[in-house]
């Protein structure tokens, strides 16, 4: 079963508010719209630092460019939407430690961060943080790097999901990756979408697919991470999904496994799903 909802989505946000975590608060948004679910945007900065939110666009004006409200309605558009935007404010030095703590004091479904660099990844492994983060590994990541397309259009608000990437593990890593990837599809309101199926070094597992979707798969040698990030790129896919495997698997994301070293090279987003989370 995957975490991932159908309707009702709760997303998290981290912002810097240098202007970087415009992509992810977009994202985030298209999902809440197609859900009717909510985002929390999470800014967090040092005392005296203060917040200038004003880096990032309002919820209105996006929906007003992308078509769903009118220049002149009010507060009632977002009930009709049946979305809500929340800002959140914590004043501290420790920047993961923060979204740990704040995904751990209220369910989220999903995570959204644009990584502009190797740092905003690194944040996230402060000292013992990541240990702290691995323990709450039932919320799945969507990272956003910087080189890479987004799937929500800016100034329409269109989703582009047309080809999706998953390497391979084990069967239930298989099965869960697919299950996550036909419901995030979902999430942005898309119904059916093409899906390579990639298993480096090794055959592929039996797998139950679904029939909405076209599938085909390949086999690749190499290095793991190498190849999945050069299959990618050669097959120009809009998204890798990726899953890991409890505490130690999301510790090791963190602190630079396959899945990290994934996120370090894609040309598209990445959205990882801890396979505990997919337990039911």
């Amino acid at each position: 079963m995957s975490p991932l909802p159908h309707v009702g989505a709760r997303v998290l946000v981290p912002v810097d508010l240098s202007g970087h975590g415009e992509e992810a608060f977009l994202h985030a948004l298209a999902i809440a719209l197609h859900t009717r679910g909510e985002v929390h945007l999470l800014h967090v900065h040092p005392a005296g630092s203060g917040s200038d939110w004003s880096s990032l666009s309002t919820t209105k004006d996006v929906l007003v460019r992308w078509g769903h409200v009118e220049p002149g309605e009010g507060p009632q558009a977002m009930e009709r939407l049946g979305i809500a935007v929340h800002p959140h404010e914590v004043v501290s030095r420790r920047i993961a430690a923060s979204v740990a703590a704040q995904a751990g004091q209220q369910p989220f479904d999903l995570i959204v961060m644009h990584t502009h660099d190797r740092s905003a990844v690194g944040a996230w492994t402060e000292g013992s943080v990541s240990r702290v983060i691995a323990r709450q590994a039932a919320t799945p990541v969507l990272f956003l790097p910087a080189r890479a397309g987004g799937l929500v259009s800016s100034s329409t608000g269109a989703v582009s999901l047309r080809h999706v990437l998953l390497p391979l593990g084990d069967a239930d890593e298989a099965a869960a990756e697919v299950a996550a990837a036909e419901v995030f599809g979902r999430m942005l309101g898309v119904e059916a979408a093409r899906g390579t199926l990639l298993r480096v070094g090794d055959t592929l597992p039996p797998l139950r697919l679904g029939p909405d979707w076209a599938w085909d798969t390949r086999t690749e040698h190499g290095s793991v991470a190498s190849t999945i990030a050069e299959t990618a790129g050669a097959l120009d896919v809009d998204l890798i999904v990726m899953v890991t495997r409890g505490h130690d698997s999301l510790l090791d994301v963190l602190n630079g496994s396959v899945t990290e070293r994934v996120v370090d090279r894609a040309t598209c987003p990445v959205l990882v799903v801890p396979l505990r989370a997919t337990d039911g």
